[in-house]
């Protein structure tokens, strides 16, 4: 694919790339396809999801659109490639089994399932026990499917890759998971360092990615953050989970 020109909008989430329908069709990619971005100046890269659904269905309201030759990102990701050219790809990743996680103190761990919206950090209410609850009767096996559709809904299913080194702002206890977004500190390669406000830089940890680690426990460069996706801090060592 040819490059294309890295555009920054505001009203972005991070991990969201928006291109003109036509460009999308031309690249053979649809609405939430996972895509890799791939500087020409510096080399750095990042993995997001293209037209997100709850993206485009509101583009028949919105007057707003990337020309053809444009791909529009948050300016944090913007900040991040420091670049204005860039290649697209499609991303076939997969869920990961084990994300390592470096500099990420143990007391932060929760704030860090909350912000990807894995099982850990989503309500511990269940389908199970409202069913106990209500004294209703169903099959354990019924529940357990809708379940883990309940989760997957609420997970944010954001992507890691190896390297990635981001702030995570602790989140406040009447804000909602939906609602956090990472400061990118710096994508470890090609030196490149994004200025942080004040603001954005307090009460945050600063995370490096330091493995990642798809189904089977086989080392990749890059994966989903799912519901059952675990994640592990600085004190683990990298090695493989066990199959």
């Amino acid at each position: 694919m040819d490059p294309v020109d890295l555009v920054a909008a505001q009203k972005l989430e991070d991990f969201a790339a928006r291109a003109h329908p036509e460009d999308a069709l031309k690249w053979s990619l649809y609405s939430g396809d996972y895509v890799h971005l791939r500087c020409m100046e510096t080399s750095a890269e990042a993995y997001v999801v293209l037209n997100p659904p709850d993206m485009t269905a509101d583009e028949d309201n919105d007057v707003s659109c990337p020309l053809q030759g444009e791909l529009w990102v948050a300016p944090r990701l913007r900040g991040l490639l420091g670049g204005n050219k860039v290649e697209v790809e499609m991303a076939e990743i997969e869920e990961a089994s084990l994300v390592k996680l470096g500099g990420l103190p143990p007391e932060a761990m929760h704030e860090m399932h909350v912000f990807f919206g894995t099982a850990n950090g989503q309500s511990q209410a269940t389908l199970q026990g409202l069913a106990e609850e209500e004294d209703l009767d169903f099959d354990d096996e019924v529940l357990e499917y809708w379940q883990a559709y309940v989760e997957k809904g609420r997970c944010a299913m954001r992507p890691v890759w190896r390297g990635m080194t981001f702030r995570v702002p602790m989140p406040k206890a009447e804000t909602s998971p939906s609602g956090h977004s990472i400061t990118f500190a710096s994508l470890g390669r090609g030196g490149f360092d994004a200025r942080q406000d004040e603001d954005s830089c307090q009460n945050a940890s600063q995370v490096r990615v330091e493995a990642v680690f798809g189904p089977g426990g086989k080392p990749v460069d890059a994966a989903i953050v799912g519901p059952a996706t675990r994640l592990e801090g600085e004190a683990c060592r990298a090695a493989a989970p066990a199959a």
